[in-house]
């Protein structure tokens, strides 16, 4: 069976290419798989239902099959993936309305908390880190493609990461990162474009402010009031029918109408065994 680059219901394998070639092992082997299989979930044009090759990504990352396989089954935890009898794993689909509620009420619950622990915790180099991160939001691409807008969410995703981690309990970060890998694939059916990152730097900024100034309850309020606004915002794509959903690639569903170009990026076309 071959695995074609933008053929419907098969991961693009050029796209997993894309986030990076062999796994450079920082941590443990399963860590560094598990966070390469995030970022393709985040960053590359993967529609849900697509089909995760367990075989083709450890080709293109040049790992075996277990740390694939490890990773995946993480994921599945995570309602990230759902593997399918006979098929195997695939990318899950968006929340429901209901389930992006939820997942609200998750963050609302953890990150003004992390917010005002951050206040009483954290030193300057911190905040020092999030005005950088800040910075690269800012002047980062916002669209028009996933690929454009990756240093810029991964900017936003470091930024609440960075405030988890400030609050001293080890426990929180790993519970905000489930939240917010889910919060930013609604992202990628913008119309593969960032439209709110005025707004949301400007309540990063207000954060911020509150953290420098070491108040507690300002920080917390803040961090309230934006993810309120992320909210608000995401729940225009949310409330839509799937099927109405836009997608970054311009189609409705995201799937292209005709098989790819000969000019494919290499490894697109893998042999599965």
């Amino acid at each position: 069976m071959d695995i074609r680059s933008g053929w419907p219901g098969v991961v693009n394998l050029a796209e997993a290419a894309a986030v990076g070639g062999a796994v450079v092992h920082r941590r443990s082997l399963a860590d560094d798989v598990y966070e390469r299989l995030i970022e393709l979930l985040l960053e590359a044009e993967l529609e849900p239902g697509a089909r995760l090759q367990i075989d083709g990504l450890a080709r293109v990352w040049q790992v075996s099959q277990t740390p694939i396989r490890e990773a995946l089954a993480r994921a599945e935890a995570s309602g990230l993936v759902v593997r399918q009898p006979l098929r195997g794993y695939q990318v899950a689909p968006l929340l429901s309305p209901g389930e992006f509620e939820q997942l609200v009420e998750m963050r609302l619950l953890i990150e003004p908390h992390c917010a005002a622990r951050a206040c009483e915790r954290a030193d300057d180099d911190v905040f020092d880190l999030l005005e950088r991160q800040q910075a690269v939001m800012r002047d980062s691409p916002k669209g028009p493609t996933s690929h454009d807008y990756r240093d810029y969410l991964r900017a936003d995703i470091a930024f609440h990461e960075t405030i988890a981690a400030a609050s001293g309990n080890r426990f929180l970060p790993a519970a905000l990162a489930v939240t917010s890998t889910h919060a930013h694939r609604f992202r990628r059916f913008g119309g593969g474009t960032i439209t709110d990152a005025t707004d949301s730097l400007r309540e990063h900024s207000v954060v911020l402010r509150a953290l420098r100034a070491r108040d507690a309850e300002g920080a917390s309020v803040a961090m309230r009031q934006h993810l309120l606004g992320v909210a608000e915002r995401g729940r225009g794509v949310v409330s839509l029918p799937v099927q109405e959903r836009p997608s970054s690639s311009g189609s409705p569903t995201g799937w292209p109408s005709s098989p790819p170009s000969s000019h494919a990026a290499a490894g697109s076309h893998v042999n599965a065994e």
